[in-house]
C-alpha cells in the first residue's frame, strides 16, 4: 500500500472532520454527479487503472481517511481491465471475437493451393460447418506428405478455430462465414 500520509498533511492537514448542513450535502452530490460525468475525469481513471493494470505488484487500488487506516473504499486488481476502460461499458458491443476447440470429422478438404474452405462435421453437436484452413504449419506438412494419414473417410480431428459471434435479439450467434481453423491435431 503507497502512504501518501506525509504529503497530504502538509497540503490537506490532520484527518479533521468537517459537519455539513443539509443544503451543502445536496451542494456536494451536486459537484461529485457533475464530476463524475465528466469526460477529462473519466479519461484520467481509465488511464490510471490502464497503467496499474499493467504492474503485477499491484493488487488493489484503495482510499484511505487517514494514514495507516484501512482504506474505506477498495479495488481489486481483477477490476483494473474494466476501470481501464477495457470493456467500455457506455456502448454494449455488437460484435465479438471467439474462439473455441472442437472435435470434427474432416468432411472435404481442399488439398489445392487458392485459399478455400475445408468441410467439417462437429461430433459433439452433429452440425456440419465450414471453415477456411489457418494453420500453415499443418498445410505445409500435408503438401510435403508429412502427415501420417491414409486417403479415407472419418478421419478425426480436434482442431482450435476462431469466429466472429454477432448479438442477435439478445443471444450470441457465431456468424458462419467467419470461422477458420488456428490449429489442427490429428486424433
Amino acid at each position: 500500500m503507497v502512504n501518501a500520509g506525509p504529503a497530504s498533511e502538509y497540503w490537506f492537514g490532520g484527518p479533521d472532520t468537517l459537519e455539513l448542513v443539509a443544503e451543502d450535502r445536496a451542494l456536494l452530490n451536486e459537484f461529485m454527479e457533475k464530476i463524475s460525468q465528466s469526460e477529462e475525469i473519466k479519461n484520467s481513471n481509465r488511464n490510471f487503472f490502464n497503467v496499474i493494470s499493467n504492474d503485477g505488484a499491484v493488487n488493489s487500488v484503495g482510499i484511505c481517511e487517514a494514514p495507516g487506516t484501512t482504506p474505506a473504499f477498495s479495488v481489486p486488481s481483477a477490476d483494473f481491465g474494466e476501470r481501464s476502460g477495457l470493456w467500455d461499458q457506455d456502448s454494449d458491443p455488437t460484435e465479438r471475437p471467439s474462439e473455441r476447440i472442437s472435435d470434427v470429422i474432416l468432411e472435404t478438404p481442399d488439398l489445392s493451393t487458392e485459399d478455400r474452405k475445408w468441410r467439417f462435421l462437429d461430433i459433439a453437436t452433429g452440425k456440419r460447418f465450414t471453415a477456411k484452413m489457418r494453420d500453415e504449419e499443418f498445410v505445409q506438412l500435408l503438401a510435403e506428405g508429412g502427415i501420417d494419414e491414409n486417403l479415407r473417410l472419418g478421419i478425426r480431428m480436434q482442431i482450435q478455430i476462431s469466429f466472429i459471434e454477432r448479438l442477435v435479439d439478445g443471444e450470441w450467434k457465431s456468424q458462419l462465414s467467419t470461422i477458420e481453423v488456428m490449429k489442427v491435431t490429428l486424433s
